[in-house]
C-alpha cells in the first residue's frame, strides 16, 4: 500500500523524527533550561515554575536514593492523582532511572494486589513488584497489608495539601482529612512521608542511561479482560513526545505557534498514558503552563477552573465533553474561549454530535487522535489546523508505518477492512514478565498487532471499525458494534449506547443493543424504526435494553464485556 498519508501531510510536517537527545534525563535538563522562569505547572492555586521544579524533581532522585535505596531499574508504583506530587515523584523517578508504575488510585485492594504481586497468574507471572509505592494517603488503607508484611521495601505517602505549603497547604490537608473525612484510618510500620525529600539536597550519583532502557510500565485499559503492563522506554515515550509535536507543526519544543502564555488544562488521569504524555511530558517538550485538574469527574471545578484561566488547549475523550456540554456554565457567558488554540480527543471514539456541539460551543475545531497504551500512546492524528467532522482518527505519525491485515496475514489495499498493525519507534518493547503474550502481539516482521478493525481511506487516514474481538458474526456476515453506535447515538434522545453479541439459534449470533436514553418516553420500536434508515436488516438489534449508564474503563472508554452481565441477568 505504501504510505500514502505522506501526500496529505500539513505542510511543514516532517515524515520522519529523530530523537536528539541520549535519554530522558538530558531531555528534561534541556527543557527547564530553555524554559527557566516560565510556569510549569499549578494545582490547587500553587504555581511551580520550571527553575523549581528542576530543584525539586532533583532533591526528589536525591531523597529515592539516600533514603529509599532506588537504583537504576528499580520499579515505583505511583497512586496520586492529578496533583504537583506526581509530577515531582516522576520527573525524580526518571532522573535516577528508576521505572514508573502509574496506577489508578481508586482501584481497590485486591486490584492493586493483582497488579503489583500476584499477576494475572496468582503466581506473581507479570506481576511488577515494586520496591517502592508512592501513594496519596486517602488510598493508604488499601496499602497496609503489602505495608506491614514485607512485600514492599518502602511506602511514602504524601497529604494533598503537601506542596501547597505554608498556612493554605495545612488548612487544604485539615479539611481533606477531618471535615471532608476523605482520609481512612489506616496503619504503616515504616510510613516515609512524602515532604521528607525537601531535607536533601539536589546531588545523585547519576546513573548512566541509555534510551532503550525502560522508562515506564503501563497498565493496558484492560478491555481484554486480562491487564497487562506495556513497557515503555525511554526511546518509545521521547520518540512520541516528538512525533506529537510535530504533527502540530511544532518542532521539538521550539514553542512555533505557542507562547509562554498558554495554558493546558490538564483533566484527564495522570495514571493513564494519554495524559502522562499529552498534558505532562509533551508540556515540558513545550513549555506551556499546565492547570492540573484533581479530579476528572469533578465537572463543577473543572468550569470552574477553565473559567478563572485563560486555556488554550486540552485534551479529552468523548464522555468528559458529553458531560461538559450538559452543564449550564460551559458557554462563552462564563467561560471565555478565545484564547483556545486546540481540543484533542482521544482514547475513544468522538461521536459526531459531541464533536458538532463542542465546535459551536468553543468556536474550536477538534482535533482526533488514535493510539494504545502499547504505543505510548499516539500512532494517528489530526493535523491541528484540519476542518470538519470525520470519523477517521487521522493520518499516521512521522517515523510510523500502518498496515492492514487480513485473517490470513495478507496484506490489504485501501479501503479493505482488516486488523490494523503498526510499527514505529513508539511501539512498546514487549509486556513485563510475560513472553508469550509478548510474542503473540506481534507479526512476525515485527509490526505490533493493535485488535482494532480498520482501514487506509484515500485520503491517507487511518479509520477505525471495531475492536476484533467485539466483532459480531451474523450468519457469516460481519457486523462491528461501533457502526451500530454511531448510527444509534445520533437520536436526539438518546445519550449513548453499546453494542454487543448475543447468541441466536437462528444466525449463529445476533446484535444486543444497550442504551442510556435522554427521553424516558422514548420507546425500543422507535429505535429499530430509526436505525432501519441507514442500516441493512441483519444490523438491526434483537435485543434492546435501556440502562441508567454504559459500563467505562477509567479514562471512559466502554467495556463491551460487562454489557454481558445485563445479558445474564435477564435470561
Amino acid at each position: 500500500m505504501g504510505k500514502i498519508w505522506f501526500n496529505f501531510y500539513q505542510h511543514g510536517r516532517k515524515k520522519e523524527v529523530h530523537v536528539d537527545v541520549e535519554n530522558i534525563e538530558e531531555f528534561i535538563q534541556k527543557r527547564f533550561k530553555k524554559f527557566s522562569g516560565n510556569i510549569a505547572f499549578e494545582s490547587l492555586g500553587k504555581d511551580l515554575s520550571y527553575d523549581e521544579l528542576d530543584k525539586y524533581s532533583l532533591q526528589f532522585a536525591s531523597f529515592l536514593q539516600k533514603k529509599c535505596g532506588i537504583k537504576k531499574g528499580d520499579r515505583i508504583a505511583l497512586l496520586v492523582p492529578n496533583i504537583l506530587q506526581f509530577i515531582v515523584a516522576s520527573l525524580g523517578a526518571f532522573r535516577v532511572g528508576a521505572v514508573l508504575c502509574p496506577l489508578n488510585p481508586l482501584y481497590t485492594k485486591a486490584e492493586v494486589k493483582k497488579l503489583l504481586f500476584d499477576g494475572v497468574d496468582g503466581d506473581g507471572k507479570g506481576a511488577i513488584k515494586p520496591k517502592l509505592i508512592i501513594a496519596l494517603d486517602k488510598f493508604a488503607s488499601n496499602l497496609q497489608e503489602f505495608a506491614n508484611n514485607g512485600d514492599v521495601e518502602n511506602i511514602v505517602i504524601t497529604k494533598i495539601g503537601d506542596l501547597i505549603g505554608g498556612v493554605k497547604g495545612k488548612i487544604i490537608n485539615f479539611v481533606f482529612k477531618h471535615i471532608k473525612k476523605e482520609v481512612p484510618e489506616y496503619s504503616i510500620k515504616n510510613e516515609i512521608p512524602f515532604l521528607d525529600f525537601l531535607n536533601y539536597d539536589t546531588s545523585i550519583d547519576k546513573p548512566k542511561m541509555d534510551i532503550s532502557d525502560e522508562l515506564i510500565l503501563q497498565f493496558t485499559g484492560g478491555t481484554s479482560g486480562t491487564i497487562k503492563a506495556a513497557v515503555l522506554t525511554q526511546k518509545n515515550v521521547l520518540s512520541n513526545i516528538y512525533q506529537n509535536l510535530n504533527s502540530v507543526t511544532i518542532d521539538s519544543g521550539d514553542g512555533k505557534h505557542w507562547t509562554k502564555e498558554d495554558t493546558f488544562l490538564g483533566v484527564l488521569p495522570l495514571f493513564h498514558i494519554y495524559a502522562l504524555n499529552t498534558s505532562f511530558l509533551s508540556a515540558i517538550g513545550l513549555g506551556y503552563k499546565v492547570i492540573l485538574v484533581p479530579n476528572p469527574r469533578d465537572i463543577n471545578s473543572i468550569i470552574k477552573t477553565w473559567a478563572k484561566s485563560k486555556v488554550s488547549i486540552t485534551a479529552g475523550i468523548n464522555t468528559l465533553f458529553m458531560k461538559l456540554l450538559e452543564h449550564p456554565k460551559f458557554n462563552k457567558k462564563h467561560i471565555n474561549f478565545s484564547r483556545l488554540k486546540a481540543l484533542l480527543s482521544g482514547g475513544m471514539a468522538i461521536q459526531e454530535k459531541t464533536y458538532l456541539a463542542l465546535r459551536e460551543r468553543t468556536g474550536t475545531e477538534i482535533s482526533v487522535g488514535y493510539g494504545l497504551s502499547e504505543t505510548s500512546p499516539v500512532l494517528c492524528m489530526h493535523d491541528r489546523f484540519r476542518k470538519g467532522y470525520s470519523s477517521s482518527v487521522g493520518l499516521p505519525h512521522a517515523s510510523t508505518d500502518i498496515k492492514i491485515l487480513s485473517d490470513k496475514n495478507e496484506e490489504l489495499a485501501i479501503g479493505e477492512i482488516g486488523e490494523v498493525c503498526a510499527k514505529g519507534p513508539q511501539v512498546m518493547k514487549g509486556y513485563w514478565d510475560l513472553e508469550k503474550e509478548t510474542k503473540d502481539a506481534f507479526t512476525e516482521d515485527g509490526y505490533f498487532k493493535t485488535g482494532d478493525m480498520g482501514y487506509i481511506g484515500i485520503n491517507g487516514e487511518l479509520y477505525l471499525v471495531d475492536r476484533k474481538k467485539d466483532m459480531i458474526n451474523v450468519s457469516g456476515l460481519k457486523v462491528y458494534p461501533q457502526e451500530i453506535e454511531s448510527i444509534v447515538n445520533k437520536h436526539p434522545r438518546i445519550i449513548e449506547s453499546g453494542a454487543i453479541s448475543t447468541p441466536d439459534d437462528l444466525t449463529g449470533e445476533a446484535v444486543a443493543l444497550f442504551v442510556v436514553k435522554k427521553d424516558n418516553a422514548l420507546t425500543a420500536s422507535e429505535i429499530i424504526d430509526y436505525m432501519k434508515e441507514e442500516l441493512t436488516n441483519y444490523k438491526i438489534p434483537k435485543i434492546i435494553t435501556f440502562i441508567e449508564e454504559v459500563p467505562k474503563s477509567p479514562i471512559g472508554k466502554l467495556l463491551r464485556r460487562e454489557l454481558r452481565s445485563y445479558i445474564s441477568k435477564e435470561s
